[in-house]
């Protein structure tokens, strides 16, 4: 029959292979880990209750390899819950402390807060630096992340401009480099500020100044799509700012020209004008294709029902794009007031989510036109992570959404705050 050895690994021992030779016959080498620091995820530290949320665990074995799948036992005080896998249920609002070991060995504990049936905010990378740094969590730096997508992979991706950087953040708020400077601070993106996701599973980056919009893989090699600058100076209009983005399902690209004031479209390999009218002034008007007007047009957002969405953000307007038309209408809207808005986002309910870019700001916007403030105080008194009413925020700009529903959110400026803050819903 078959007989299970249990093997005490002596202390001292350092993680390797081991044998077990039974009669002469030795069995297959079966690597095993020696664990020398275990850590939790410290990037969630404000929490809404009855929401399930799986906390990140870092293990260190003694050869230096991090993991997140070392076996730890799992425990909680307060008003949380775990389970063992290391999912966190709060009970309501209040403290609550989380800590996680395996043998002798023990996690620092981390403190939690329950804000009760709202959402919070929390700060996942980032400081308060303007620079560049790999890392997790406050110890990885930025210089102006513009905007964010989540890849086909579950990580998120951020254009963070100033660094002509793709970065890439992992659930737990590991950050690393997709695709950045050399040695020799060379990188093949100048100032990337528009990115999102796909269909190829392929990420899409739209480079403000230049023009280009490039293909980029998830192991970094980036291919160039498009030079919108070439094709707008061959037509004499302004040299292209380019900022938003957004890939439709048959692979169609579009692109807005901060510029020129106008939303391009990019179809097996051909530039053509969707709508505006490549003025550089701008203006407001409604209208089909050319007739239209922008001012500054910044984040795209597709509905997934032929329609495109433009964060409007000279205009103080969110502008939608009827595909197949290329008429152009402006969003009537009540409640809270549109300043810069920059960033767009749509939930999986068909509401619209925008950031007042000068006034640190999250909105919502319903499919009836009603706008309320979602996060941040409209000032820059507090910075701080929390429940909604009372977390505060920089310069906001890019959104996205996880296949959770939370809400994921850039700052940037320059030497103020940097940081990629997710709002987790209830």
């Amino acid at each position: 029959d078959d007989q299970t050895i249990e093997i005490q690994v002596p202390q001292g021992a350092h993680t390797g292979d081991l044998t077990v030779t039974v009669d002469g016959i030795p069995s297959a080498a079966q690597h095993f880990r020696v664990w020398s620091s275990l850590a939790i995820g410290t990037q969630l530290r404000y929490l809404p209750q009855s929401r399930a949320i799986p906390f990140a665990l870092d293990a260190v074995d003694t050869d230096g390899v991090h993991s997140a799948t070392a076996t730890v036992q799992w425990s909680a005080s307060g008003t949380a819950s775990v389970d063992a896998s290391g999912t966190v249920t709060m009970s309501g609002a209040g403290s609550a402390t989380l800590s996680a070991s395996c043998g002798a060995l023990s996690a620092p504990a981390v403190t939690l807060t329950g804000v009760g049936a709202t959402a919070a905010v929390n700060t996942i990378a980032g400081d308060d630096q303007s620079a560049f740094k790999d890392g997790v969590g406050a110890n990885a730096e930025f210089y102006f992340p513009r905007s964010l997508t989540i890849g086909p992979d579950g990580n998120l991706y951020v254009a963070d401009e100033w660094n002509s950087a793709i970065r890439k953040i992992t659930p737990g708020g590991t950050v690393t480099t997709l695709v950045g400077k050399d040695s020799s601070g060379q990188s093949p993106l100048a100032y990337p500020v528009g990115i999102a996701t796909g269909p190829d599973g392929n990420l899409y980056v739209a480079d403000e100044n230049g023009g280009d919009v490039n293909k980029v893989t998830l192991a970094g090699q980036v291919t160039a799509i498009a030079t919108i600058d070439a094709v707008k100076t061959a037509q004499s209009a302004t040299s292209t700012y380019l900022g938003g983005i957004a890939v439709a399902s048959d692979g169609t690209i579009y692109v807005s020209d901060t510029w020129n004031n106008d939303v391009l479209k990019i179809k097996n390999g051909q530039v053509t004008v969707l709508a505006g009218n490549d003025s550089f002034t701008g203006g407001s008007a409604d209208g089909t294709g050319t007739q239209a007007s922008f001012k500054t047009p910044q984040a795209l957002a597709l509905d997934g029902q032929g329609d495109l969405y433009v964060a409007d953000n000279g205009n103080n307007a969110i502008r939608k794009i009827q595909l197949s038309s290329g008429q152009v209408s402006t969003l009537t809207l009540s409640g809270a007031q549109l300043a810069t808005p920059y960033g767009l986002a749509l939930d999986k309910s068909g509401n619209l989510y925008t950031t007042n870019q000068m006034g640190g700001q999250v909105l919502k916007i319903t499919p009836q036109g009603v706008v309320s403030v979602l996060a941040g105080s409209g000032s820059f008194v507090t910075l701080a992570d929390g429940p909604v009413s009372s977390a505060g925020f920089g310069y906001t700009f890019g959104l996205c959404f996880d296949a959770q529903g939370d809400l994921y959110v850039t700052e940037g400026s320059d030497g103020n705050v940097n940081r990629l803050r997710e709002i987790l819903m209830p």
